[in-house]
């Protein structure tokens, strides 16, 4: 039963050494962006531990966890856990309450959503101008 839930492929990512490299620029880029998005959502928030640093390593944990998981465990139930991992890990690295932790991370996906459509209008309209 408990090797149902395990994607069998998940080690076909680190055979290689571009699997590696790979793996490893995704969780740098992707932390990057997070504490972005984090540390713009907790201005709506009054958290401890606002500064960019302490948002990054906050980040920085939390994609680490979420991709391993991603890469290991099936995708809904990779999706659950990474959910209560993420809210737990801001709840106990800023010191707030598990329900503004689920409001930060609510207001991180709509801050997200927003940054990609404002860069997505930004890059067409330099493609525009460039062809």
């Amino acid at each position: 039963m408990i090797l149902q839930l395990i994607n069998p492929g998940w080690l076909a990512t680190f055979i290689t050494l571009y699997g590696i490299a790979f793996f490893i620029l995704s969780i740098i880029i992707s932390s990057i962006i997070l504490a972005i998005v984090l540390k713009i959502t907790f201005a709506f928030v009054k958290a401890e531990h606002e500064n960019f640093g302490a948002v990054y390593v906050t980040a920085l944990i939390a994609v680490i966890i979420i991709q391993l998981l991603f890469l290991i465990i099936y995708f809904w139930i990779a999706l659950v856990l990474a959910l209560i991992l993420f809210w737990l890990i801001i709840a106990k690295r800023h010191e707030i309450s598990y329900g503004k932790a689920i409001l930060v991370s609510i207001l991180a996906l709509i801050v997200y959503i927003i940054l990609i459509f404002i860069l997505a209008i930004v890059l067409a309209l330099i493609l525009v101008f460039l062809i």
